[in-house]
């Protein structure tokens, strides 16, 4: 698997554990920062694709995620195979406040890859941040205080861990999301259910409210999620260490 791009750790997430564009920018990886970090490998039961996580408490409650996935599909399907670095901040009340995605197609030289980097700002609006440091304000997406990255392991848990449902309890949520692997952003709906201790519903909903499809999510006894389930396919978490 390949590992991690160097430029996950110096670019717009550089700023540091719980920062956000009002604060003074302080280094990610100071080891006074983290309590501890969690990592996961996830696979599927086909062995199409595989991710793993790396997710790092820190001390000030915000959280940054790191995950490297790597779609490979059937040789049928007419998508190619594709791999994607996603790094996610989290500030200490649940909501996203930055992220930055890599992505690329197989074929294509990993020195080039697509490069997305967006900023929720304090105000609550989500920003395209550019490498040079200018950034494009994104109106169509006010609303949304969750991000999420098409296929990934990680911020449908960050939403569970946010709303803090009770078993029977159900939300609505706008969401941003991150195609894979063109990096298009577009607005949409999801419905999370909680349906007992540990296990949840994923909906995605449809202009008119209805559910058009659904995943099981499944967590342990810490909150951690643990399998993703859906039409065909099952992604689980194999092998977990928690360094602290």
């Amino acid at each position: 698997m390949r590992p991690l791009l160097p430029a996950l750790l110096a670019s717009a997430l550089a700023a540091g554990c719980g920062s956000t564009s009002d604060t003074a920018s302080r280094d990610e990886l100071h080891p006074g920062n983290f309590t501890d970090v969690r990592t996961t490998f996830w696979t599927d039961q086909v062995g199409f694709g595989a991710g793993f996580v790396a997710e790092r408490r820190c001390a000030d409650g915000a959280t940054v995620t790191r995950e490297h996935i790597l779609s490979c599909e059937p040789p049928e399907a007419s998508t190619p195979a594709f791999w994607a670095d996603v790094a996610v901040e989290t500030l200490a009340d649940g909501r996203t406040s930055r992220a930055l995605v890599l992505a690329g197609l197989g074929h294509e030289p990993a020195a080039s890859p697509r490069r997305l980097a967006l900023e929720r700002r304090a105000s609550g609006r989500w920003a395209r941040v550019s490498p040079d440091g200018s950034s494009e304000d994104l109106p169509a997406f006010d609303g949304c205080d969750d991000l999420e990255v098409e296929q990934d392991h990680v911020t449908a848990a960050v939403a569970a861990r946010r709303l803090a449902l009770k078993p029977g309890e159900s939300r609505d949520l706008d969401r941003l999301l991150v195609r894979l692997p063109s990096l298009d952003v577009e607005k949409v709906k999801r419905r999370l259910t909680r349906l007992d201790e540990s296990s949840y519903s994923w909906e995605g909903l449809s202009a008119d409210g209805s559910p058009a499809w659904r995943l099981d999510l499944a967590f342990d006894t810490s909150g951690a999620l643990q399998s993703v389930a859906g039409a065909g396919f099952q992604h689980r978490a194999v092998r977990e260490k928690l360094i602290r």
